[in-house]
């Protein structure tokens, strides 16, 4: 079968082409605007250019459409390798070309439409699939290490052991008051993993970052509703009390890993909300005795409040 004139289209969109490193013209031009098409787009010239009616050029290609083609193809090659090296999936180079040949030049393909569509879809499949059990064999490690930490950080000098698992040991306790449900905490922090791998901080930012209680990871709040202010020290959260086996996007983040934090209590904003905080205490006691833990996606509304107000990071 021929493959339609609209998936051929489709393959070599603005997005193709831009991972081939092909510039795209201004929307002006692409719109078909009077005057020159390509007013304002510049590409990179030879100099002086290759006269291919007298031959072909250092490299052997009889004609620009030739050289342009080839440099075409081998980016998207590299840009398919590296995709494909990163997923730990197999690139057959072969049917690749193949696939190309045949489309481009017009001939029956081996593949129709719907078979090209489930043939990707049972990749995809594949390929999450891969994800998952990564993920979790990452995370069954990660918690591994982080029972072995706990438990010996436990006997460290100073070192305080919630009931949830949350850890903390104060360099400086503040004299100030504790933060409430309904109020917002001014605080200055670090966050790495404990192999001290920094995933977050305040501390480049133009000003310290503000958390409203409750919209942060269980094990984040809990140390904001624990410190008073002017105090100064580190946390450490089980990831149960963090992401648990699902952290962000994008994050060196990884499924099962526990956070630690250096934080530095600054000030609060706001009144407390009486009605607030017994909510929240009756909800913490359900939750024990349940044996259940919160919600580790619970910093997901301050995460994207920390990336639209301070920086593109990770927000506790």
């Amino acid at each position: 079968m021929k493959l339609s004139t609209r998936v051929l289209l489709t393959a070599l969109s603005a997005g193709t082409l831009a991972l081939a490193g092909v510039p795209t013209p201004p929307a002006a031009a692409q719109e078909g605007s009077p005057g020159d098409p390509l007013a304002g787009f510049q590409l990179p010239v030879e100099s002086p250019p290759h006269d291919y009616d007298a031959g072909p050029d250092a490299e052997g290609f009889e004609s620009l459409a030739s050289r342009v083609s080839y440099a075409i193809g081998m980016n998207i090659g590299a840009g398919l390798v590296r995709d494909f090296d990163e997923m730990d999936a197999e690139l057959d180079a072969g049917g690749l070309v193949s696939g190309i040949e045949e489309a481009t030049a017009g001939e029956e393909t081996r593949l129709d439409e719907a078979q090209v569509q489930s043939t990707l879809q049972a990749f995809q499949r594949q390929m999450a699939e891969q994800q998952m059990a990564a993920a979790a064999a990452a995370a069954e490690a990660n918690r591994v290490e982080a029972e072995a930490f706990f438990a010996r950080n436990a006997g460290e000098e100073g070192v305080t052991t919630t009931d949830s698992g949350l850890q903390y040991s104060l360099e400086t306790r503040g004299d100030g008051e504790v933060a409430q449900e309904g109020q917002t905490v001014t605080l200055q922090y670090r966050g790495t993993l404990l192999d001290g791998t920094e995933f977050d901080s305040s501390y480049g930012g133009p000003e310290p970052a503000s958390f409203p209680v409750g919209a942060v990871i269980p094990g984040f709040n809990e140390a904001l509703l624990l410190l008073p202010v002017g105090s100064k020290g580190t946390i450490w959260i089980p990831a149960d009390l963090a992401y648990g086996d699902t952290p962000p996007r994008g994050s060196v983040i990884e499924p099962g890993s526990p956070l630690v934090f250096d934080l530095e209590i600054l000030g609060l904003e706001g009144e407390a909300d009486p009605a607030a905080e017994t909510e929240a205490r009756d909800a913490a006691a359900g939750a024990a005795a349940a044996g259940g833990t919160p919600d580790p996606g619970a910093g997901d509304e301050a995460e994207e409040t920390l990336n639209a107000e301070h920086r593109d990071v990770t927000a506790p």
